[in-house]
């Protein structure tokens, strides 16, 4: 239970511990003397108990002991994907019209999104609007997992595609040479209908495993029946 103290002083060397004329010690309870003792007073005014960490104003206690609250806020969020640190939750993230989602990336070993976090995966975002579908990705690096490879697939399928295969140029970095390539949309494709090529001429030349491979960030568009 909390003990308040409420002490009146004239003489500078008054101490509850002693019997003084000049002191007046009024307690809010008498059966716990520990919690009001050795409590010195000057001038009239106050000083903290030494035996107990609440002085003579409860306010002002309450304003030391929160003095810290205004600090920089170290909170450590946990999602799916990652962890990081925010001094907010994160809003659940939604958007109409707009489809998110994650897939392997073969035959790659290795890879790291750069922004999702989701490691061994890469994130898409897909959108249609009418008859107008947009693709895009997060960039994304790994380690080509055999020889003689001519793309990169991303296993996870889609629907809304085209009516017919498109191949879109985009730019890769190859064991850290940049070369324009394409991606293709393929919606006859048995297992995956999303394609990465790694040779401008889409041929398998020069692929060797555990040679890396970064492929930035970019969308595409196309039209739909």
């Amino acid at each position: 239970m909390l003990h308040i103290c409420d002490i009146t002083c004239t003489d500078t060397s008054c101490n509850t511990s002693h019997s003084d004329t000049n002191s007046t010690v009024s307690r809010s309870s008498s059966s716990d003397k520990s919690q009001c003792s050795d409590i010195s007073c000057a001038n009239s005014s106050c000083t903290t108990p030494k035996s107990s960490k609440l002085g003579c104003s409860t306010m002002d206690d309450i304003r030391k002991l929160c003095k810290d609250c205004d600090k920089k806020c170290n909170i450590r969020v946990s999602t799916p994907c990652s962890t990081r640190d925010d001094c907010d939750r994160p809003g659940r993230r939604y958007d109409a019209g707009t489809s998110y989602f994650t897939s392997l990336v073969t035959p790659l070993t290795d890879l790291v999104p750069a922004f999702s976090g989701c490691i061994g995966s890469v994130e898409f975002k897909m959108r249609r609007k009418n008859k107008t579908v947009t693709l895009q990705w997060e960039p994304f690096t790994g380690l080509l997992g055999s020889n003689g490879v001519a793309f990169l697939t991303v296993t996870q399928s889609i629907c809304n595609t085209p009516p017919y295969p498109m191949s879109i140029p985009i730019y890769i970095i190859y064991k850290g040479v940049g070369r324009i390539t394409h991606i293709q949309i393929d919606p006859f494709a048995k297992s995956g209908n999303i394609r990465f090529y790694l040779n401008t001429d889409g041929s398998t030349s020069n692929t060797v495993i555990g040679d890396s491979i970064f492929v930035p960030a970019g969308a595409v568009t196309w039209i739909v029946d």
